[in-house]
C-alpha cells in the first residue's frame, strides 16, 4: 500500500500482530480508538504479554520523481516499537475499556477530565542539601542525619533511583514516561527534587484550555527551581495555549504564596481544590486561583501535633479517582472538618481516614497516577506503606490496580517531602 502510494497524508503507522496470531485476536479497528488528536480508547487487557501488538512508523521522506503525498516515497523512521509505548510517546492519553461494545460507543464528548497521568516530571536530587529557607515552616524536616554532604547526596540519589525505577517499570511497576531532569551546585536549588511546587498543568476537558500554572514560592531559593531550560521543556511540548502565571506575587509590597500542587490538592474531574491555609498558602490568591480556573475551592486550617499549621495541603491529604486519604484529625475546626469529608463523598469518593502519626509517616503524601495501560496506580513511600493498616490497603487496592512503592525514607526525612512532592504531573 506504500508503494502504491494511495495514503493521503505524510505519516503512516502500521500495526502488527507478532507474538500471536489466532483468528479471535481482535483486528485494531475493533481493540482501538482515536477519539480526538490526543486522546485514544483501547481495549483493557489487548496490549498485554503475547497479544500485544508492535508498531512501524513511515514518514514521507521527500519529494523525488513521482514523489508527495500518497507517494511510494515513505522512509521508515521508527521500527518495532510497543504499540501503547507508541502512543505515550505521541502524547496521548489512553483510556481503557472492559468490552468491545464500550469501546465502539465510546465517543470524546463521554470521556471526563483525568484525575491522573502517565507522564510525569521529575528532577533528580543531584544536589540537593537540606534547606534552611524551607525549614522554618516546615516542620516534618529533621535537622539530625547524615552531615557529610557528599554521603548525603549520594544516600538521596541511590533512594530516587529505586524511586524512578519502580515508576518506570512496565511489569512491577507503574509504567511512567518520566521527564527527568538533574541540578547543580551552582543551581542554588536544594529542594529542586521537589517540582510539583512550582508550577501545575491542565487539560482543555478540565479547565476548557490546555494551560501551564506558574506559582509564587516562599522560600526565595525556590524561586530559582524555575529554570528556563524547565520552562523550555513544558512549552516545548506545543500543547499549552494558555499560561496563568501568578509568580508577580512574590515581589508584591505584601508578598503573597501559592505553592502548585502542595498548597492545593486537585479533584481535577469533580474541579475540587481542597487548600490547607498556611504562610505557603494564602487564602486570597486561592480563591483568586478557583476563579480563573473555575474551581470550587475547599479551604481549612489544618495543624500538627504541636498544633502549627501544616505547611502544605499535600502533607495531610490525597484526591484519586474514586478514593481520597484525609487525615480529618488535623483539621481541628469541626465544620471545616465535616465540610472537607461531605465533599469528598459527594463527589464519589471512598475516604480512608488516616491519623497523625500516619501523617507523619507521610500516607498523606501519596499521588494516584495512571499506570502504562492507563489504569489508576497508587504511588507512595515505603514508610507509607509500611504505616498504613491491613484494612485501609485493602480499601485502596479496591480503587487502584495496584499500589507501588519505594523507600525514600532519607529524602523524607531531611527533605520534609514524600512521592507526591517528587513528581510534577503532565497533562
Amino acid at each position: 500500500a506504500l508503494e502504491r502510494g494511495i495514503f493521503r497524508t505524510e505519516r503512516v503507522v502500521t500495526v502488527r500482530d507478532v507474538f500471536e496470531r489466532s483468528p479471535d485476536l481482535p483486528t485494531l479497528n475493533k481493540s482501538f480508538k482515536l477519539l480526538s488528536d490526543d486522546v485514544t480508547c483501547i481495549l483493557a487487557g489487548i496490549q498485554k504479554g503475547s497479544r500485544r501488538r508492535i508498531c512501524n512508523e513511515y514518514a514521507v521522506g521527500g519529494v523525488g520523481v513521482g514523489g508527495g503525498l500518497g507517494s511510494s516515497n515513505f522512509k521508515l523512521v521508527r521500527h518495532d516499537m510497543d504499540f501503547v509505548q507508541f502512543l505515550h510517546e505521541g502524547g496521548f492519553r489512553i483510556v481503557p475499556v472492559e468490552s468491545r461494545e464500550k469501546l465502539l460507543a465510546t465517543e470524546i464528548d463521554q470521556v471526563p477530565p483525568q484525575q491522573s497521568t502517565n507522564h510525569v516530571f521529575m528532577v533528580a536530587p543531584t544536589a540537593f542539601q537540606s534547606n534552611p529557607d524551607a525549614a522554618e515552616d516546615n516542620h516534618f524536616m529533621s535537622s539530625e542525619g547524615i552531615r557529610d554532604p557528599q554521603v548525603l547526596q549520594r544516600k538521596v540519589v541511590a533512594e530516587f533511583e529505586a524511586l524512578h525505577s519502580k515508576l518506570t517499570d512496565k511489569v512491577n511497576g507503574a509504567g511512567l514516561s518520566v521527564h527527568l531532569f538533574t541540578h547543580e551546585e551552582h543551581h542554588d536549588t536544594p529542594d529542586a527534587v521537589f517540582p510539583n511546587n512550582w508550577f501545575s498543568t491542565h487539560t482543555d476537558l478540565e479547565v476548557g484550555e490546555c494551560t501551564l500554572c506558574l506559582y509564587p514560592m516562599k522560600a526565595p531559593n525556590r524561586r530559582k527551581e524555575r529554570r528556563p531550560d524547565f520552562i523550555d521543556r513544558l512549552h516545548s511540548f506545543s500543547r499549552y495555549t494558555n499560561v496563568y502565571d501568578m509568580t508577580r506575587q512574590e515581589n508584591a509590597a505584601r508578598p503573597k504564596f501559592l505553592e502548585g500542587t502542595g498548597s492545593l490538592v486537585l479533584d481535577r474531574v469533580n474541579r475540587v481544590a481542597y487548600a490547607s491555609i498556611s504562610e505557603r498558602t494564602d487564602l486570597s490568591l486561592t480563591n483568586v486561583w478557583g476563579r480563573v480556573m473555575n474551581y470550587e475551592v475547599v479551604p481549612f486550617i489544618s495543624v500538627d501535633r504541636a498544633r502549627r499549621p501544616i505547611y502544605h495541603t499535600n502533607v495531610m491529604m490525597s484526591v484519586g479517582t474514586s478514593v481520597a486519604v484525609v487525615c480529618a484529625e488535623s483539621i481541628p475546626d469541626a465544620r471545616q472538618r465535616a465540610y472537607v469529608l461531605d465533599t469528598l463523598r459527594t463527589t464519589g469518593h471512598e475516604v480512608v481516614e488516616i491519623s497523625m502519626d500516619q501523617v507523619d509517616r507521610f500516607c498523606g503524601n501519596i499521588l494516584e497516577v495512571e499506570n502504562y495501560y492507563g489504569k489508576p496506580v497508587l504511588a507512595m513511600s515505603t514508610s507509607a506503606y509500611n504505616a498504613f493498616t491491613p484494612d485501609q490497603l485493602a480499601t485502596l487496592r479496591e480503587h487502584e490496580e495496584d499500589l507501588v512503592h519505594a523507600d525514600i525514607s532519607t529524602l523524607e526525612n531531611i527533605g520534609g517531602g514524600g512521592v507526591r512532592c517528587s513528581i510534577g504531573e503532565l497533562f
